[in-house]
């Protein structure tokens, strides 16, 4: 816990129009740390969603960010800088690589049948109790049939040099980029590869073949 976080945007429909939720939740174990709501998805939500979610919670190592232009804008940019959190952008069409984000948001379509009758102000406030329930009521066999809040709580410090994450990065990123004949590829793929590989030299980060994100 606390090592990375994922963000990830749903749609919701209500009695007065549409809405946009930006969710956040930790990528060790499934509990939520924040919901924020507005009526357009753009820069300014998602750089408000990032500042309180660093505010209440404390700053991650990494967030995992899809590429919806509103994630890569400077002042997203700004606030994940200022905080020295790294970005895990995943490959360009490549859904299963936020997998664990798209059954995060299964679970919370469940409630969307319940949110077409409220007003937005209405809807704010009940995915503020959907993630309540989902966090500290439901006891979940992954994890021993403990509540994803009891997991959170009982996370250890994390205590990173993180300018020396960064600079590992940066260093891994320029020796898997001169290797790399990036034709086709994303210009960020040295750097995901770099964080990855970081994490994993770290113990942060496993991967497992067949196995679940």
């Amino acid at each position: 816990p606390d090592v990375m976080r994922g963000l990830d945007g749903m749609y919701f429909r209500g009695a007065g129009g549409a809405l946009h939720a930006l969710i956040t939740a930790d990528a060790a174990v499934p509990y939520r740390t924040l919901v924020r709501t507005a009526r357009r998805y753009d820069t300014l939500l998602v750089a408000q969603a990032l500042r309180s979610d660093i505010e209440r919670h404390g700053a991650p190592l990494v967030y995992r960010l899809d590429r919806a232009s509103a994630h890569d804008a400077p002042a997203v940019r700004e606030v994940l800088e200022a905080h020295e959190i790294l970005v895990l952008h995943g490959p360009p069409r490549c859904p299963r690589f936020y997998g664990q984000l798209e059954r995060q948001n299964r679970e919370h379509r469940a409630w969307a049948g319940d949110l077409t009758e409220l007003s937005l102000e209405e809807i704010g406030r009940r995915l503020e109790e959907m993630l309540q329930a989902v966090n500290k009521l439901w006891r979940r066999r992954t994890l021993d049939w403990r509540t994803a809040y009891e997991a959170w709580s009982a996370r250890s410090c994390l205590r990173v040099d993180r300018r020396a994450l960064r600079e590992e990065v940066s260093e891994r990123a320029a020796c898997i980029g001169r290797q790399l004949v990036c034709r086709g590829r994303p210009a960020d793929l040295a750097e995901r590869l770099a964080i990855e590989q970081a994490l994993e030299s770290r113990g942060y980060l496993r991967r497992r073949i067949g196995g679940w994100c």
